[in-house]
């Protein structure tokens, strides 16, 4: 399904990212829902280079990384070298990948304009999370 470039406001508007540049020349030029509409893809371009941004609700399954290397770009990310590109990381509860041609120092621009999990919750914060959840497991049973 398509996205609008209104409805795309809105959807930044309430926490996903989509930018209408990244890397100060790449223009997004197409939107869409995938699948049962719990992930957004977006592609950008300067007119050579690609990039596709794709957004869905989760976590990074970091059993499926074969192939991958973490690498620190404005927090930790997951990298494939090649033609394409990927990287992969997720942040409150988003999983973000990139597939692109774009060089390293764009994609690196790129990766530091969106959320990267850079944010490292204390460990009160964690603790309380766990508390949380354990009690809404408690809760439902």
């Amino acid at each position: 399904t398509i996205i609008t470039a209104a409805a795309m406001d809105d959807l930044n508007d309430f926490g996903w990212e989509c930018h209408d540049t990244l890397a100060g020349t790449l223009h997004r030029v197409a939107g869409a829902y995938t699948g049962d509409g719990d992930t957004i893809a977006l592609e950008y371009t300067d007119g050579s280079s690609r990039l596709n941004l794709f957004e869905q609700t989760g976590v990074l399954d970091r059993a499926t990384l074969d192939g991958f290397r973490s690498e620190r770009i404005a927090g930790t990310v997951w990298v494939r070298r090649g033609t394409p590109t990927l990287v992969t990381w997720d942040d409150d509860w988003t999983v973000f990948t990139i597939v692109t041609d774009v060089d390293r120092a764009r994609l690196e621009q790129v990766v530091t304009e969106l959320p990267t999990g850079a944010y490292e919750p204390g460990v009160a914060e964690r603790v309380g999370d766990g508390l949380g959840r354990m009690s809404s497991w408690i809760g439902a049973a």
